[in-house]
């Protein structure tokens, strides 16, 4: 009941929201101004006005990212019906549409694209986790709803979400600086800068933007150094694990500090009137003195935003990523080809103390510091040419083109544990390890992941008459993965290699129907396939005592039924948008530990998912614009999964059931020459679980709801904005900590948003 109420409000606001804005209508308040502005998206790969694009699609255009201060996607996703945010921090990230979310597999089921650009990872350890690009400058953000396999291929099982940039413009020069300051309860003060410049070099032929960032953010979590977690129950005689002092022999304050810099450059040659070719490279560093996450004692749903340690051992994250790219476009009249080729490359550390963990599962009675920090490089290649026709007066267009993907993802540890050695011959060690030598050498690993895509698609649109059009599509794609991995210490007995590879090729088809009952009414239905790619396990596990060896898990796939509706509304000052949905999920992959404790994923039965959205935009007058938005999403087990402790009828991992958002904002003209805005921004989130065992609430990602405020001033060439962000310093815990390494009995590690933070900025446009 209480779900239930939650999106009773918001739609009830909503409609309120439609009965003012009729009021305000029938009293004659009508003007060109007061009206909600066309928005125009690429959903489709073509320009075309969001109320006339027959698919789901939420959109955030560069005014709507100004004015809410958000700079990356992890500040929006929560605010979309339909989309979940699963965070361990910056750079850390993961989202899912539609409740289309697993804990396994080498690729998301959420496709990522920066203009034309794939950045998916490539797979293994944290292979669901993307990079963050920085927002400032973009032209929008588009979120597009339900399967994309068609036009976007692998990975878009449950949608896709596109960083759109703002090109170089060739007729004129201009630029923009901005400064923000700004103070984090729980922690410190932030700052951060960004400029803009666009400057055409030869007039009409070329031009050349450059977009720059840097900030510095206070972090918000303490670590007590020399506790740690209660003492589990250890069997007898193994030695007692350590008692945890009452208090700290030390606190260090704010440790997931978070420093980053972000560099695009944008060059546009019009090398004809017809013919433009666009290089670009975008550059982004991360550093971040530790993670955001907090301890949370088992039994418990929350607790101080604290960190227990028994050594104060680095935990900093870094992610390093450049992202080259050359697009080249040539109109036709009657359309356009487009080639885009990009290179990125990048690099994670992510360091992790292990040394309770350590403890835990050899028990010495003796803690020996130690961390576990591996490094991933990542090199991927991609190129897309296609060919969009839509000839005047014509009843047939469409998008034809081909694809090609070639990825490698290098991980490299060497896990050392200083003075283990001083451990042989005591009684865990030769009960446990029987003729091993122990030594600081306790475990290595390298090796690659490299999966490659080759696919050729098309989508065709005829209209049937000027009410009627209808879309088919089909991609063919061939997914082809090998995976080599090389062993080594004495915790895995000496030297070992895994080496296994596989291969799938099949077809992700699209249907369509819909009705444009007049210019503001638009009615679809559809029908489309998702495909996530499949993957290698490692091959040796009967060898490390894990009874058998796992080979290739499959894909996985969809079909989505989706019926939805955009409409416009007295003379364009209220939109309300809906979409209804039911999706098959087969041979879903899932993460499952073995008892040995090596991790693999396998195919594990099927879901469905029931759930819908709606939308709705209102402009009271000329001044006041109220937003609203609910999505429902039932997302559950077919039948019962034994090997992951799921039953049937359970909810999916990291699904809420509810999530929305609200907002209302009023423009005023203080005095001449001055523009003025006031906002407020809310979003609700129901609870979710991390896995299908409900036993322990310290787990749980609880429901939550966070408000933000916000007040600006323009005058001329200046703005001047004021804000307020989660303003009842709400606590909301983001994800649960999966680690292949780190495990504890009586607490778990919860991620946690930004508490509240009070700042202004000042920009300046010339």
């Amino acid at each position: 009941m209480h779900r239930f109420r939650v999106g009773l409000v918001i739609t009830a606001a909503t409609v309120s929201t439609a009965a003012l804005a009729q009021e305000a209508s029938s009293s004659g308040a009508q003007s060109s101004s007061s009206a909600l502005q066309e928005i125009v998206v690429t959903a489709e790969k073509r320009s075309e006005d969001l109320q006339k694009t027959p698919i789901s699609v939420a959109v955030f255009g560069q005014e709507a990212l100004a004015e809410t201060g958000v700079q990356d996607f992890t500040a929006l996703a929560a605010r979309i019906p339909g989309v979940t945010l699963n965070s361990a921090g910056p750079g850390q990230s993961s989202y899912s549409i539609r409740g289309v979310a697993s804990v396994g597999g080498n690729a998301p089921t959420t496709g990522l694209y920066i203009d034309d650009t794939p950045i998916l990872p490539s797979g293994g350890d944290g292979a669901t986790a993307t990079i963050d690009p920085d927002l400032y400058d973009l032209a929008r953000v588009e979120i597009l709803r339900g399967p994309q396999g068609t036009l976007y291929g692998a990975s878009s099982m449950g949608g896709t979400i596109r960083f759109i940039t703002n090109q170089p413009d060739l007729t004129k020069q201009e630029g923009s600086v901005k400064g923000q300051g700004s103070y984090t309860e729980h922690g410190g003060g932030n700052a951060r800068v960004d400029a803009m410049f666009n400057v055409p070099l030869i007039e009409d032929r070329v031009a050349l933007r450059l977009v720059g960032t840097y900030k510095n953010y206070s972090g918000f979590i303490d670590r007590d150094v020399g506790v740690w977690a209660p003492n589990p129950n250890v069997a007898p005689p193994y030695p007692a694990y350590p008692v945890s002092p009452a208090q700290p022999s030390a606190v260090v304050r704010n440790v997931n500090t978070t420093q980053a810099y972000s560099f695009r450059t944008i060059l546009k040659v019009a090398v004809s009137d017809v013919f433009t070719v666009t290089p670009s490279v975008w550059i982004q560093d991360l550093q971040q003195g530790g993670a955001p996450n907090y301890d949370v004692p088992s039994g418990q749903t929350g607790g101080p935003l604290v960190q227990a340690r028994p050594f104060n051992l680095s935990e900093a994250y870094s992610d390093h990523f450049v992202l080259s790219n050359v697009t080249m476009n040539y109109e036709l009249g009657w359309g356009n080809v487009l080639s885009t080729t990009s290179y990125m490359t990048r690099q994670e550390g992510t360091p992790d103390d292990e040394t309770q963990a350590l403890e835990e599962t050899i028990p010495q009675g003796k803690f020996i510091p130690n961390s576990y920090s591996p490094i991933i490089r990542t090199r991927e290649l991609t190129e897309e040419l296609r060919l969009v026709f839509n000839p005047a007066g014509q009843p047939l267009s469409g998008v034809v083109g081909g694809y090609f993907n070639n990825a490698n993802r290098h991980y490299y540890v060497n896990y050392l544990t200083p003075g283990y050695a001083q451990f042989n011959g005591s009684y865990t060690s030769n009960t446990l390890f029987q003729g091993v030598v122990l030594n600081d050498y306790n475990y290595s690993q390298h090796g690659d992941y490299s999966p490659k895509q080759f696919a050729a698609f098309a989508e065709l649109n005829y209209a049937i008459s000027s009410l009627w059009k209808a879309t088919a599509g089909v991609r063919w794609y061939d997914l082809q993965y090998t995976a080599t991995r090389y062993e080594d210490g004495w915790s895995n007995g000496g030297p070992t290699l895994s080496e296994g590879s596989a291969k799938s090729t099949g077809f992700a088809p699209k249907g369509e129907l819909s009705y444009q009952a007049n210019a503001d009414q638009l009615y679809y239905l559809s029908a489309s396939k998702g495909v996530r790619p499949g993957g290698v396990n490692t091959s040796n596990l009967a060898q490390k005592g894990c009874g058998q060896d796992y080979g290739p898990y499959q894909p996985d796939s969809l079909w989505t039924y989706e019926l939805g509706g955009k409409t416009r509304w007295l003379n364009n000052r209220l939109t309300a948008n809906a979409a209804i949905y039911y999706t098959k999920w087969q041979d879903v992959q899932q993460g499952e530990t073995l008892p040995c404790s090596y991790q693999i994923t396998a195919n594990a039965g099927g879901a469905k998912v029931k759930g819908g959205e709606l939308e709705l935009d209102g402009l009271i007058g000329a001044h006041l614009q109220l937003d609203a938005g609910v999505g429902y999403t039932r997302a559950e087990l077919d039948a019962d999964a034994p090997n992951l402790g799921g039953l049937k009828g359970q909810q999916l991992e990291n699904v809420p059931l509810w999530n929305g958002n609200a907002s209302a904002k009023y423009l005023f003209t203080p005095r001449a020459g001055y523009e003025g805005f006031v906002r407020a921004d809310g979003q609700y989130v129901d609870v979710s679980y991390p896995s299908f065992d409900r036993s322990d609430p310290a787990t749980y990602q609880r429901a939550y709801a966070v408000m933000d405020l916000r007040a600006g001033l323009n005058h001329e060439a200046w703005e001047l904005n004021v804000f307020v962000t989660n303003v009842f310093d709400k606590q909301a815990a983001l994800s649960y900590y999966l680690s292949d390494n780190y495990s504890s009995s009586t607490r778990a590690r919860l991620f946690t948003n930004v508490p509240r933070t009070t700042g202004l900025s000042l920009r300046w446009k010339f």
